[in-house]
């Protein structure tokens, strides 16, 4: 079983595929599928905490599970409402919703993966790994993404600021299938989850090979499309061939 990845110059280079995002319209108006009693919602997608005190620990679950691919979901929490914990990941269709005292639910929970955006402590599976993000940044901002590789087992978050890194590595989770996953102790603790598509892989050409395929092409009378996307100062190119 694999914990929190450690941090490397090369683990806070974004993969390429949260930047290349295709949607899915029919996931547009997916929401919380289940969660605690101290949840209310406000919208699909939208919950706010009306439990009096903190002394508990309530939770709620997006309604779609994933075993396979890589998914972006955007969160918006703002810190100030975060409370003593707060926490987000992913856990499975049995994972509790609820304790009976403040805690990192998510992650602390059986088979549950998860950071507390509160003390910035890992969990997995109810195991401390690690602190996130590390000292390069602060805590995670009031709007961030998530990123969920189920093909790595990865879970990593970043913001329209930059990447953070990835939070936990572990190849045991792709065993199951995990639904997005929120906890939080603070009363009038509001959280918002979107969908945002599904990230795809595409094929990062260097400015020559494109070149010279288009050379090809001309010659060969073939259609080409090239897209140019920006990433970080450099240009990454990507090939779409047509008929």
């Amino acid at each position: 079983m694999g914990n929190g990845a450690s941090v490397s110059v090369l683990s806070l280079i974004p993969p390429p595929w949260i930047h290349t995002i295709r949607p899915n319209i029919k996931r547009n108006r997916d929401g919380f599928g289940s969660k605690s009693q101290g949840f209310r919602n406000v919208t699909i997608n939208t919950i706010i905490r009306r439990r009096k005190g903190n002394k508990q620990t309530d939770g709620a679950k997006w309604i779609e599970g994933y075993n396979s691919g890589k998914h972006v979901f955007e969160i918006v929490f703002p810190s100030k409402i975060r409370g003593k914990h707060s926490s987000i990941g992913v856990g499975t269709k049995d994972s509790e919703l609820n304790h009976k005292s403040s805690t990192s639910l998510v992650g602390k929970a059986a088979v549950s993966w998860g950071i507390d955006l509160s003390t910035q402590k890992v969990f997995v599976n109810g195991r401390l790994t690690r602190r996130y993000p590390r000292k390069l940044f602060s805590k995670l901002p009031d709007v961030f993404f998530m990123y969920l590789d189920m093909d790595k087992g990865k879970i990593m978050f970043g913001s329209e600021e930059g990447y953070f890194g990835p939070a936990i590595q572990d190849e045991d989770m792709r065993r199951y299938t995990v639904y997005p996953m929120v906890s939080a102790t603070q009363e009038g603790a509001v959280i918002t989850m979107a969908y945002k598509g599904k990230g795809i892989i595409t094929k990062l050409l260097t400015r020559e090979r494109i070149n010279g395929w288009m050379e090809r092409g001309r010659e060969g009378g073939s259609k080409m499309i090239v897209q140019v996307h920006f990433q970080a100062r450099k240009v990454d190119w990507q090939l779409i061939y047509g008929s």
